[in-house]
């Protein structure tokens, strides 16, 4: 209570003699704030495939953000175009979609990330699921049993929404 960052009280401190920013007269200058993290911003697209009224998702594994946690097909967007996005898709999954419309842009922000989200639609046309992921095709009255990362849930949402 006495020594405070934006008013210290050395004079009532009972271990100024001993405090080398009383002796510096430094006082003012400490504690030195810590630099700010840079802000990076990521542009990402999460894809809602869908087959059979089920949705596709992915638990994240250890080496990414969101670990353990289920989130739709999700990846980095360079251009966002649809090709792009269906390539993206293929690669991750094995599957080949007909992408639908984009149903929302969200903002989120963790860390040192700035994300902007664009949430697609797609439908199932071919293809196996790769081996390597654990995936899971879950209908959407039964979203609230898997832990979604906020961008997953508010996704979600948006999914059971639009099928009222």
């Amino acid at each position: 209570t006495v020594c405070s960052p934006k008013a210290p009280n050395c004079e009532q401190c009972p271990v100024s003699g001993f405090c080398r920013a009383f002796r510096d007269q430094s006082q003012a200058t400490i504690p030195r704030l810590a630099k700010r993290a840079e802000i990076t911003d990521v542009t990402e697209a999460s894809v809602a495939v869908r087959k059979n009224k089920a949705y596709l998702l992915r638990r994240r594994t250890a080496r990414e953000r969101w670990a353990g946690l289920w989130d739709f097909v999700r990846f980095e967007l360079a251009t966002g175009d649809a090709p792009q996005i269906i390539a993206a898709i293929r690669q991750q999954t094995g599957l080949n979609v007909d992408l639908g419309p984009q149903l929302a842009e969200l903002k989120h922000g963790v860390t040192r990330y700035r994300i902007t989200l664009k949430c697609f639609t797609a439908e199932t046309v071919s293809g196996a699921l790769r081996p390597d992921e654990e995936w899971q095709w879950v209908k959407v009255a039964s979203f609230h049993e898997y832990p979604l990362s906020v961008t997953g849930r508010k996704f979600a949402k948006l999914l059971a929404e639009s099928l009222v």
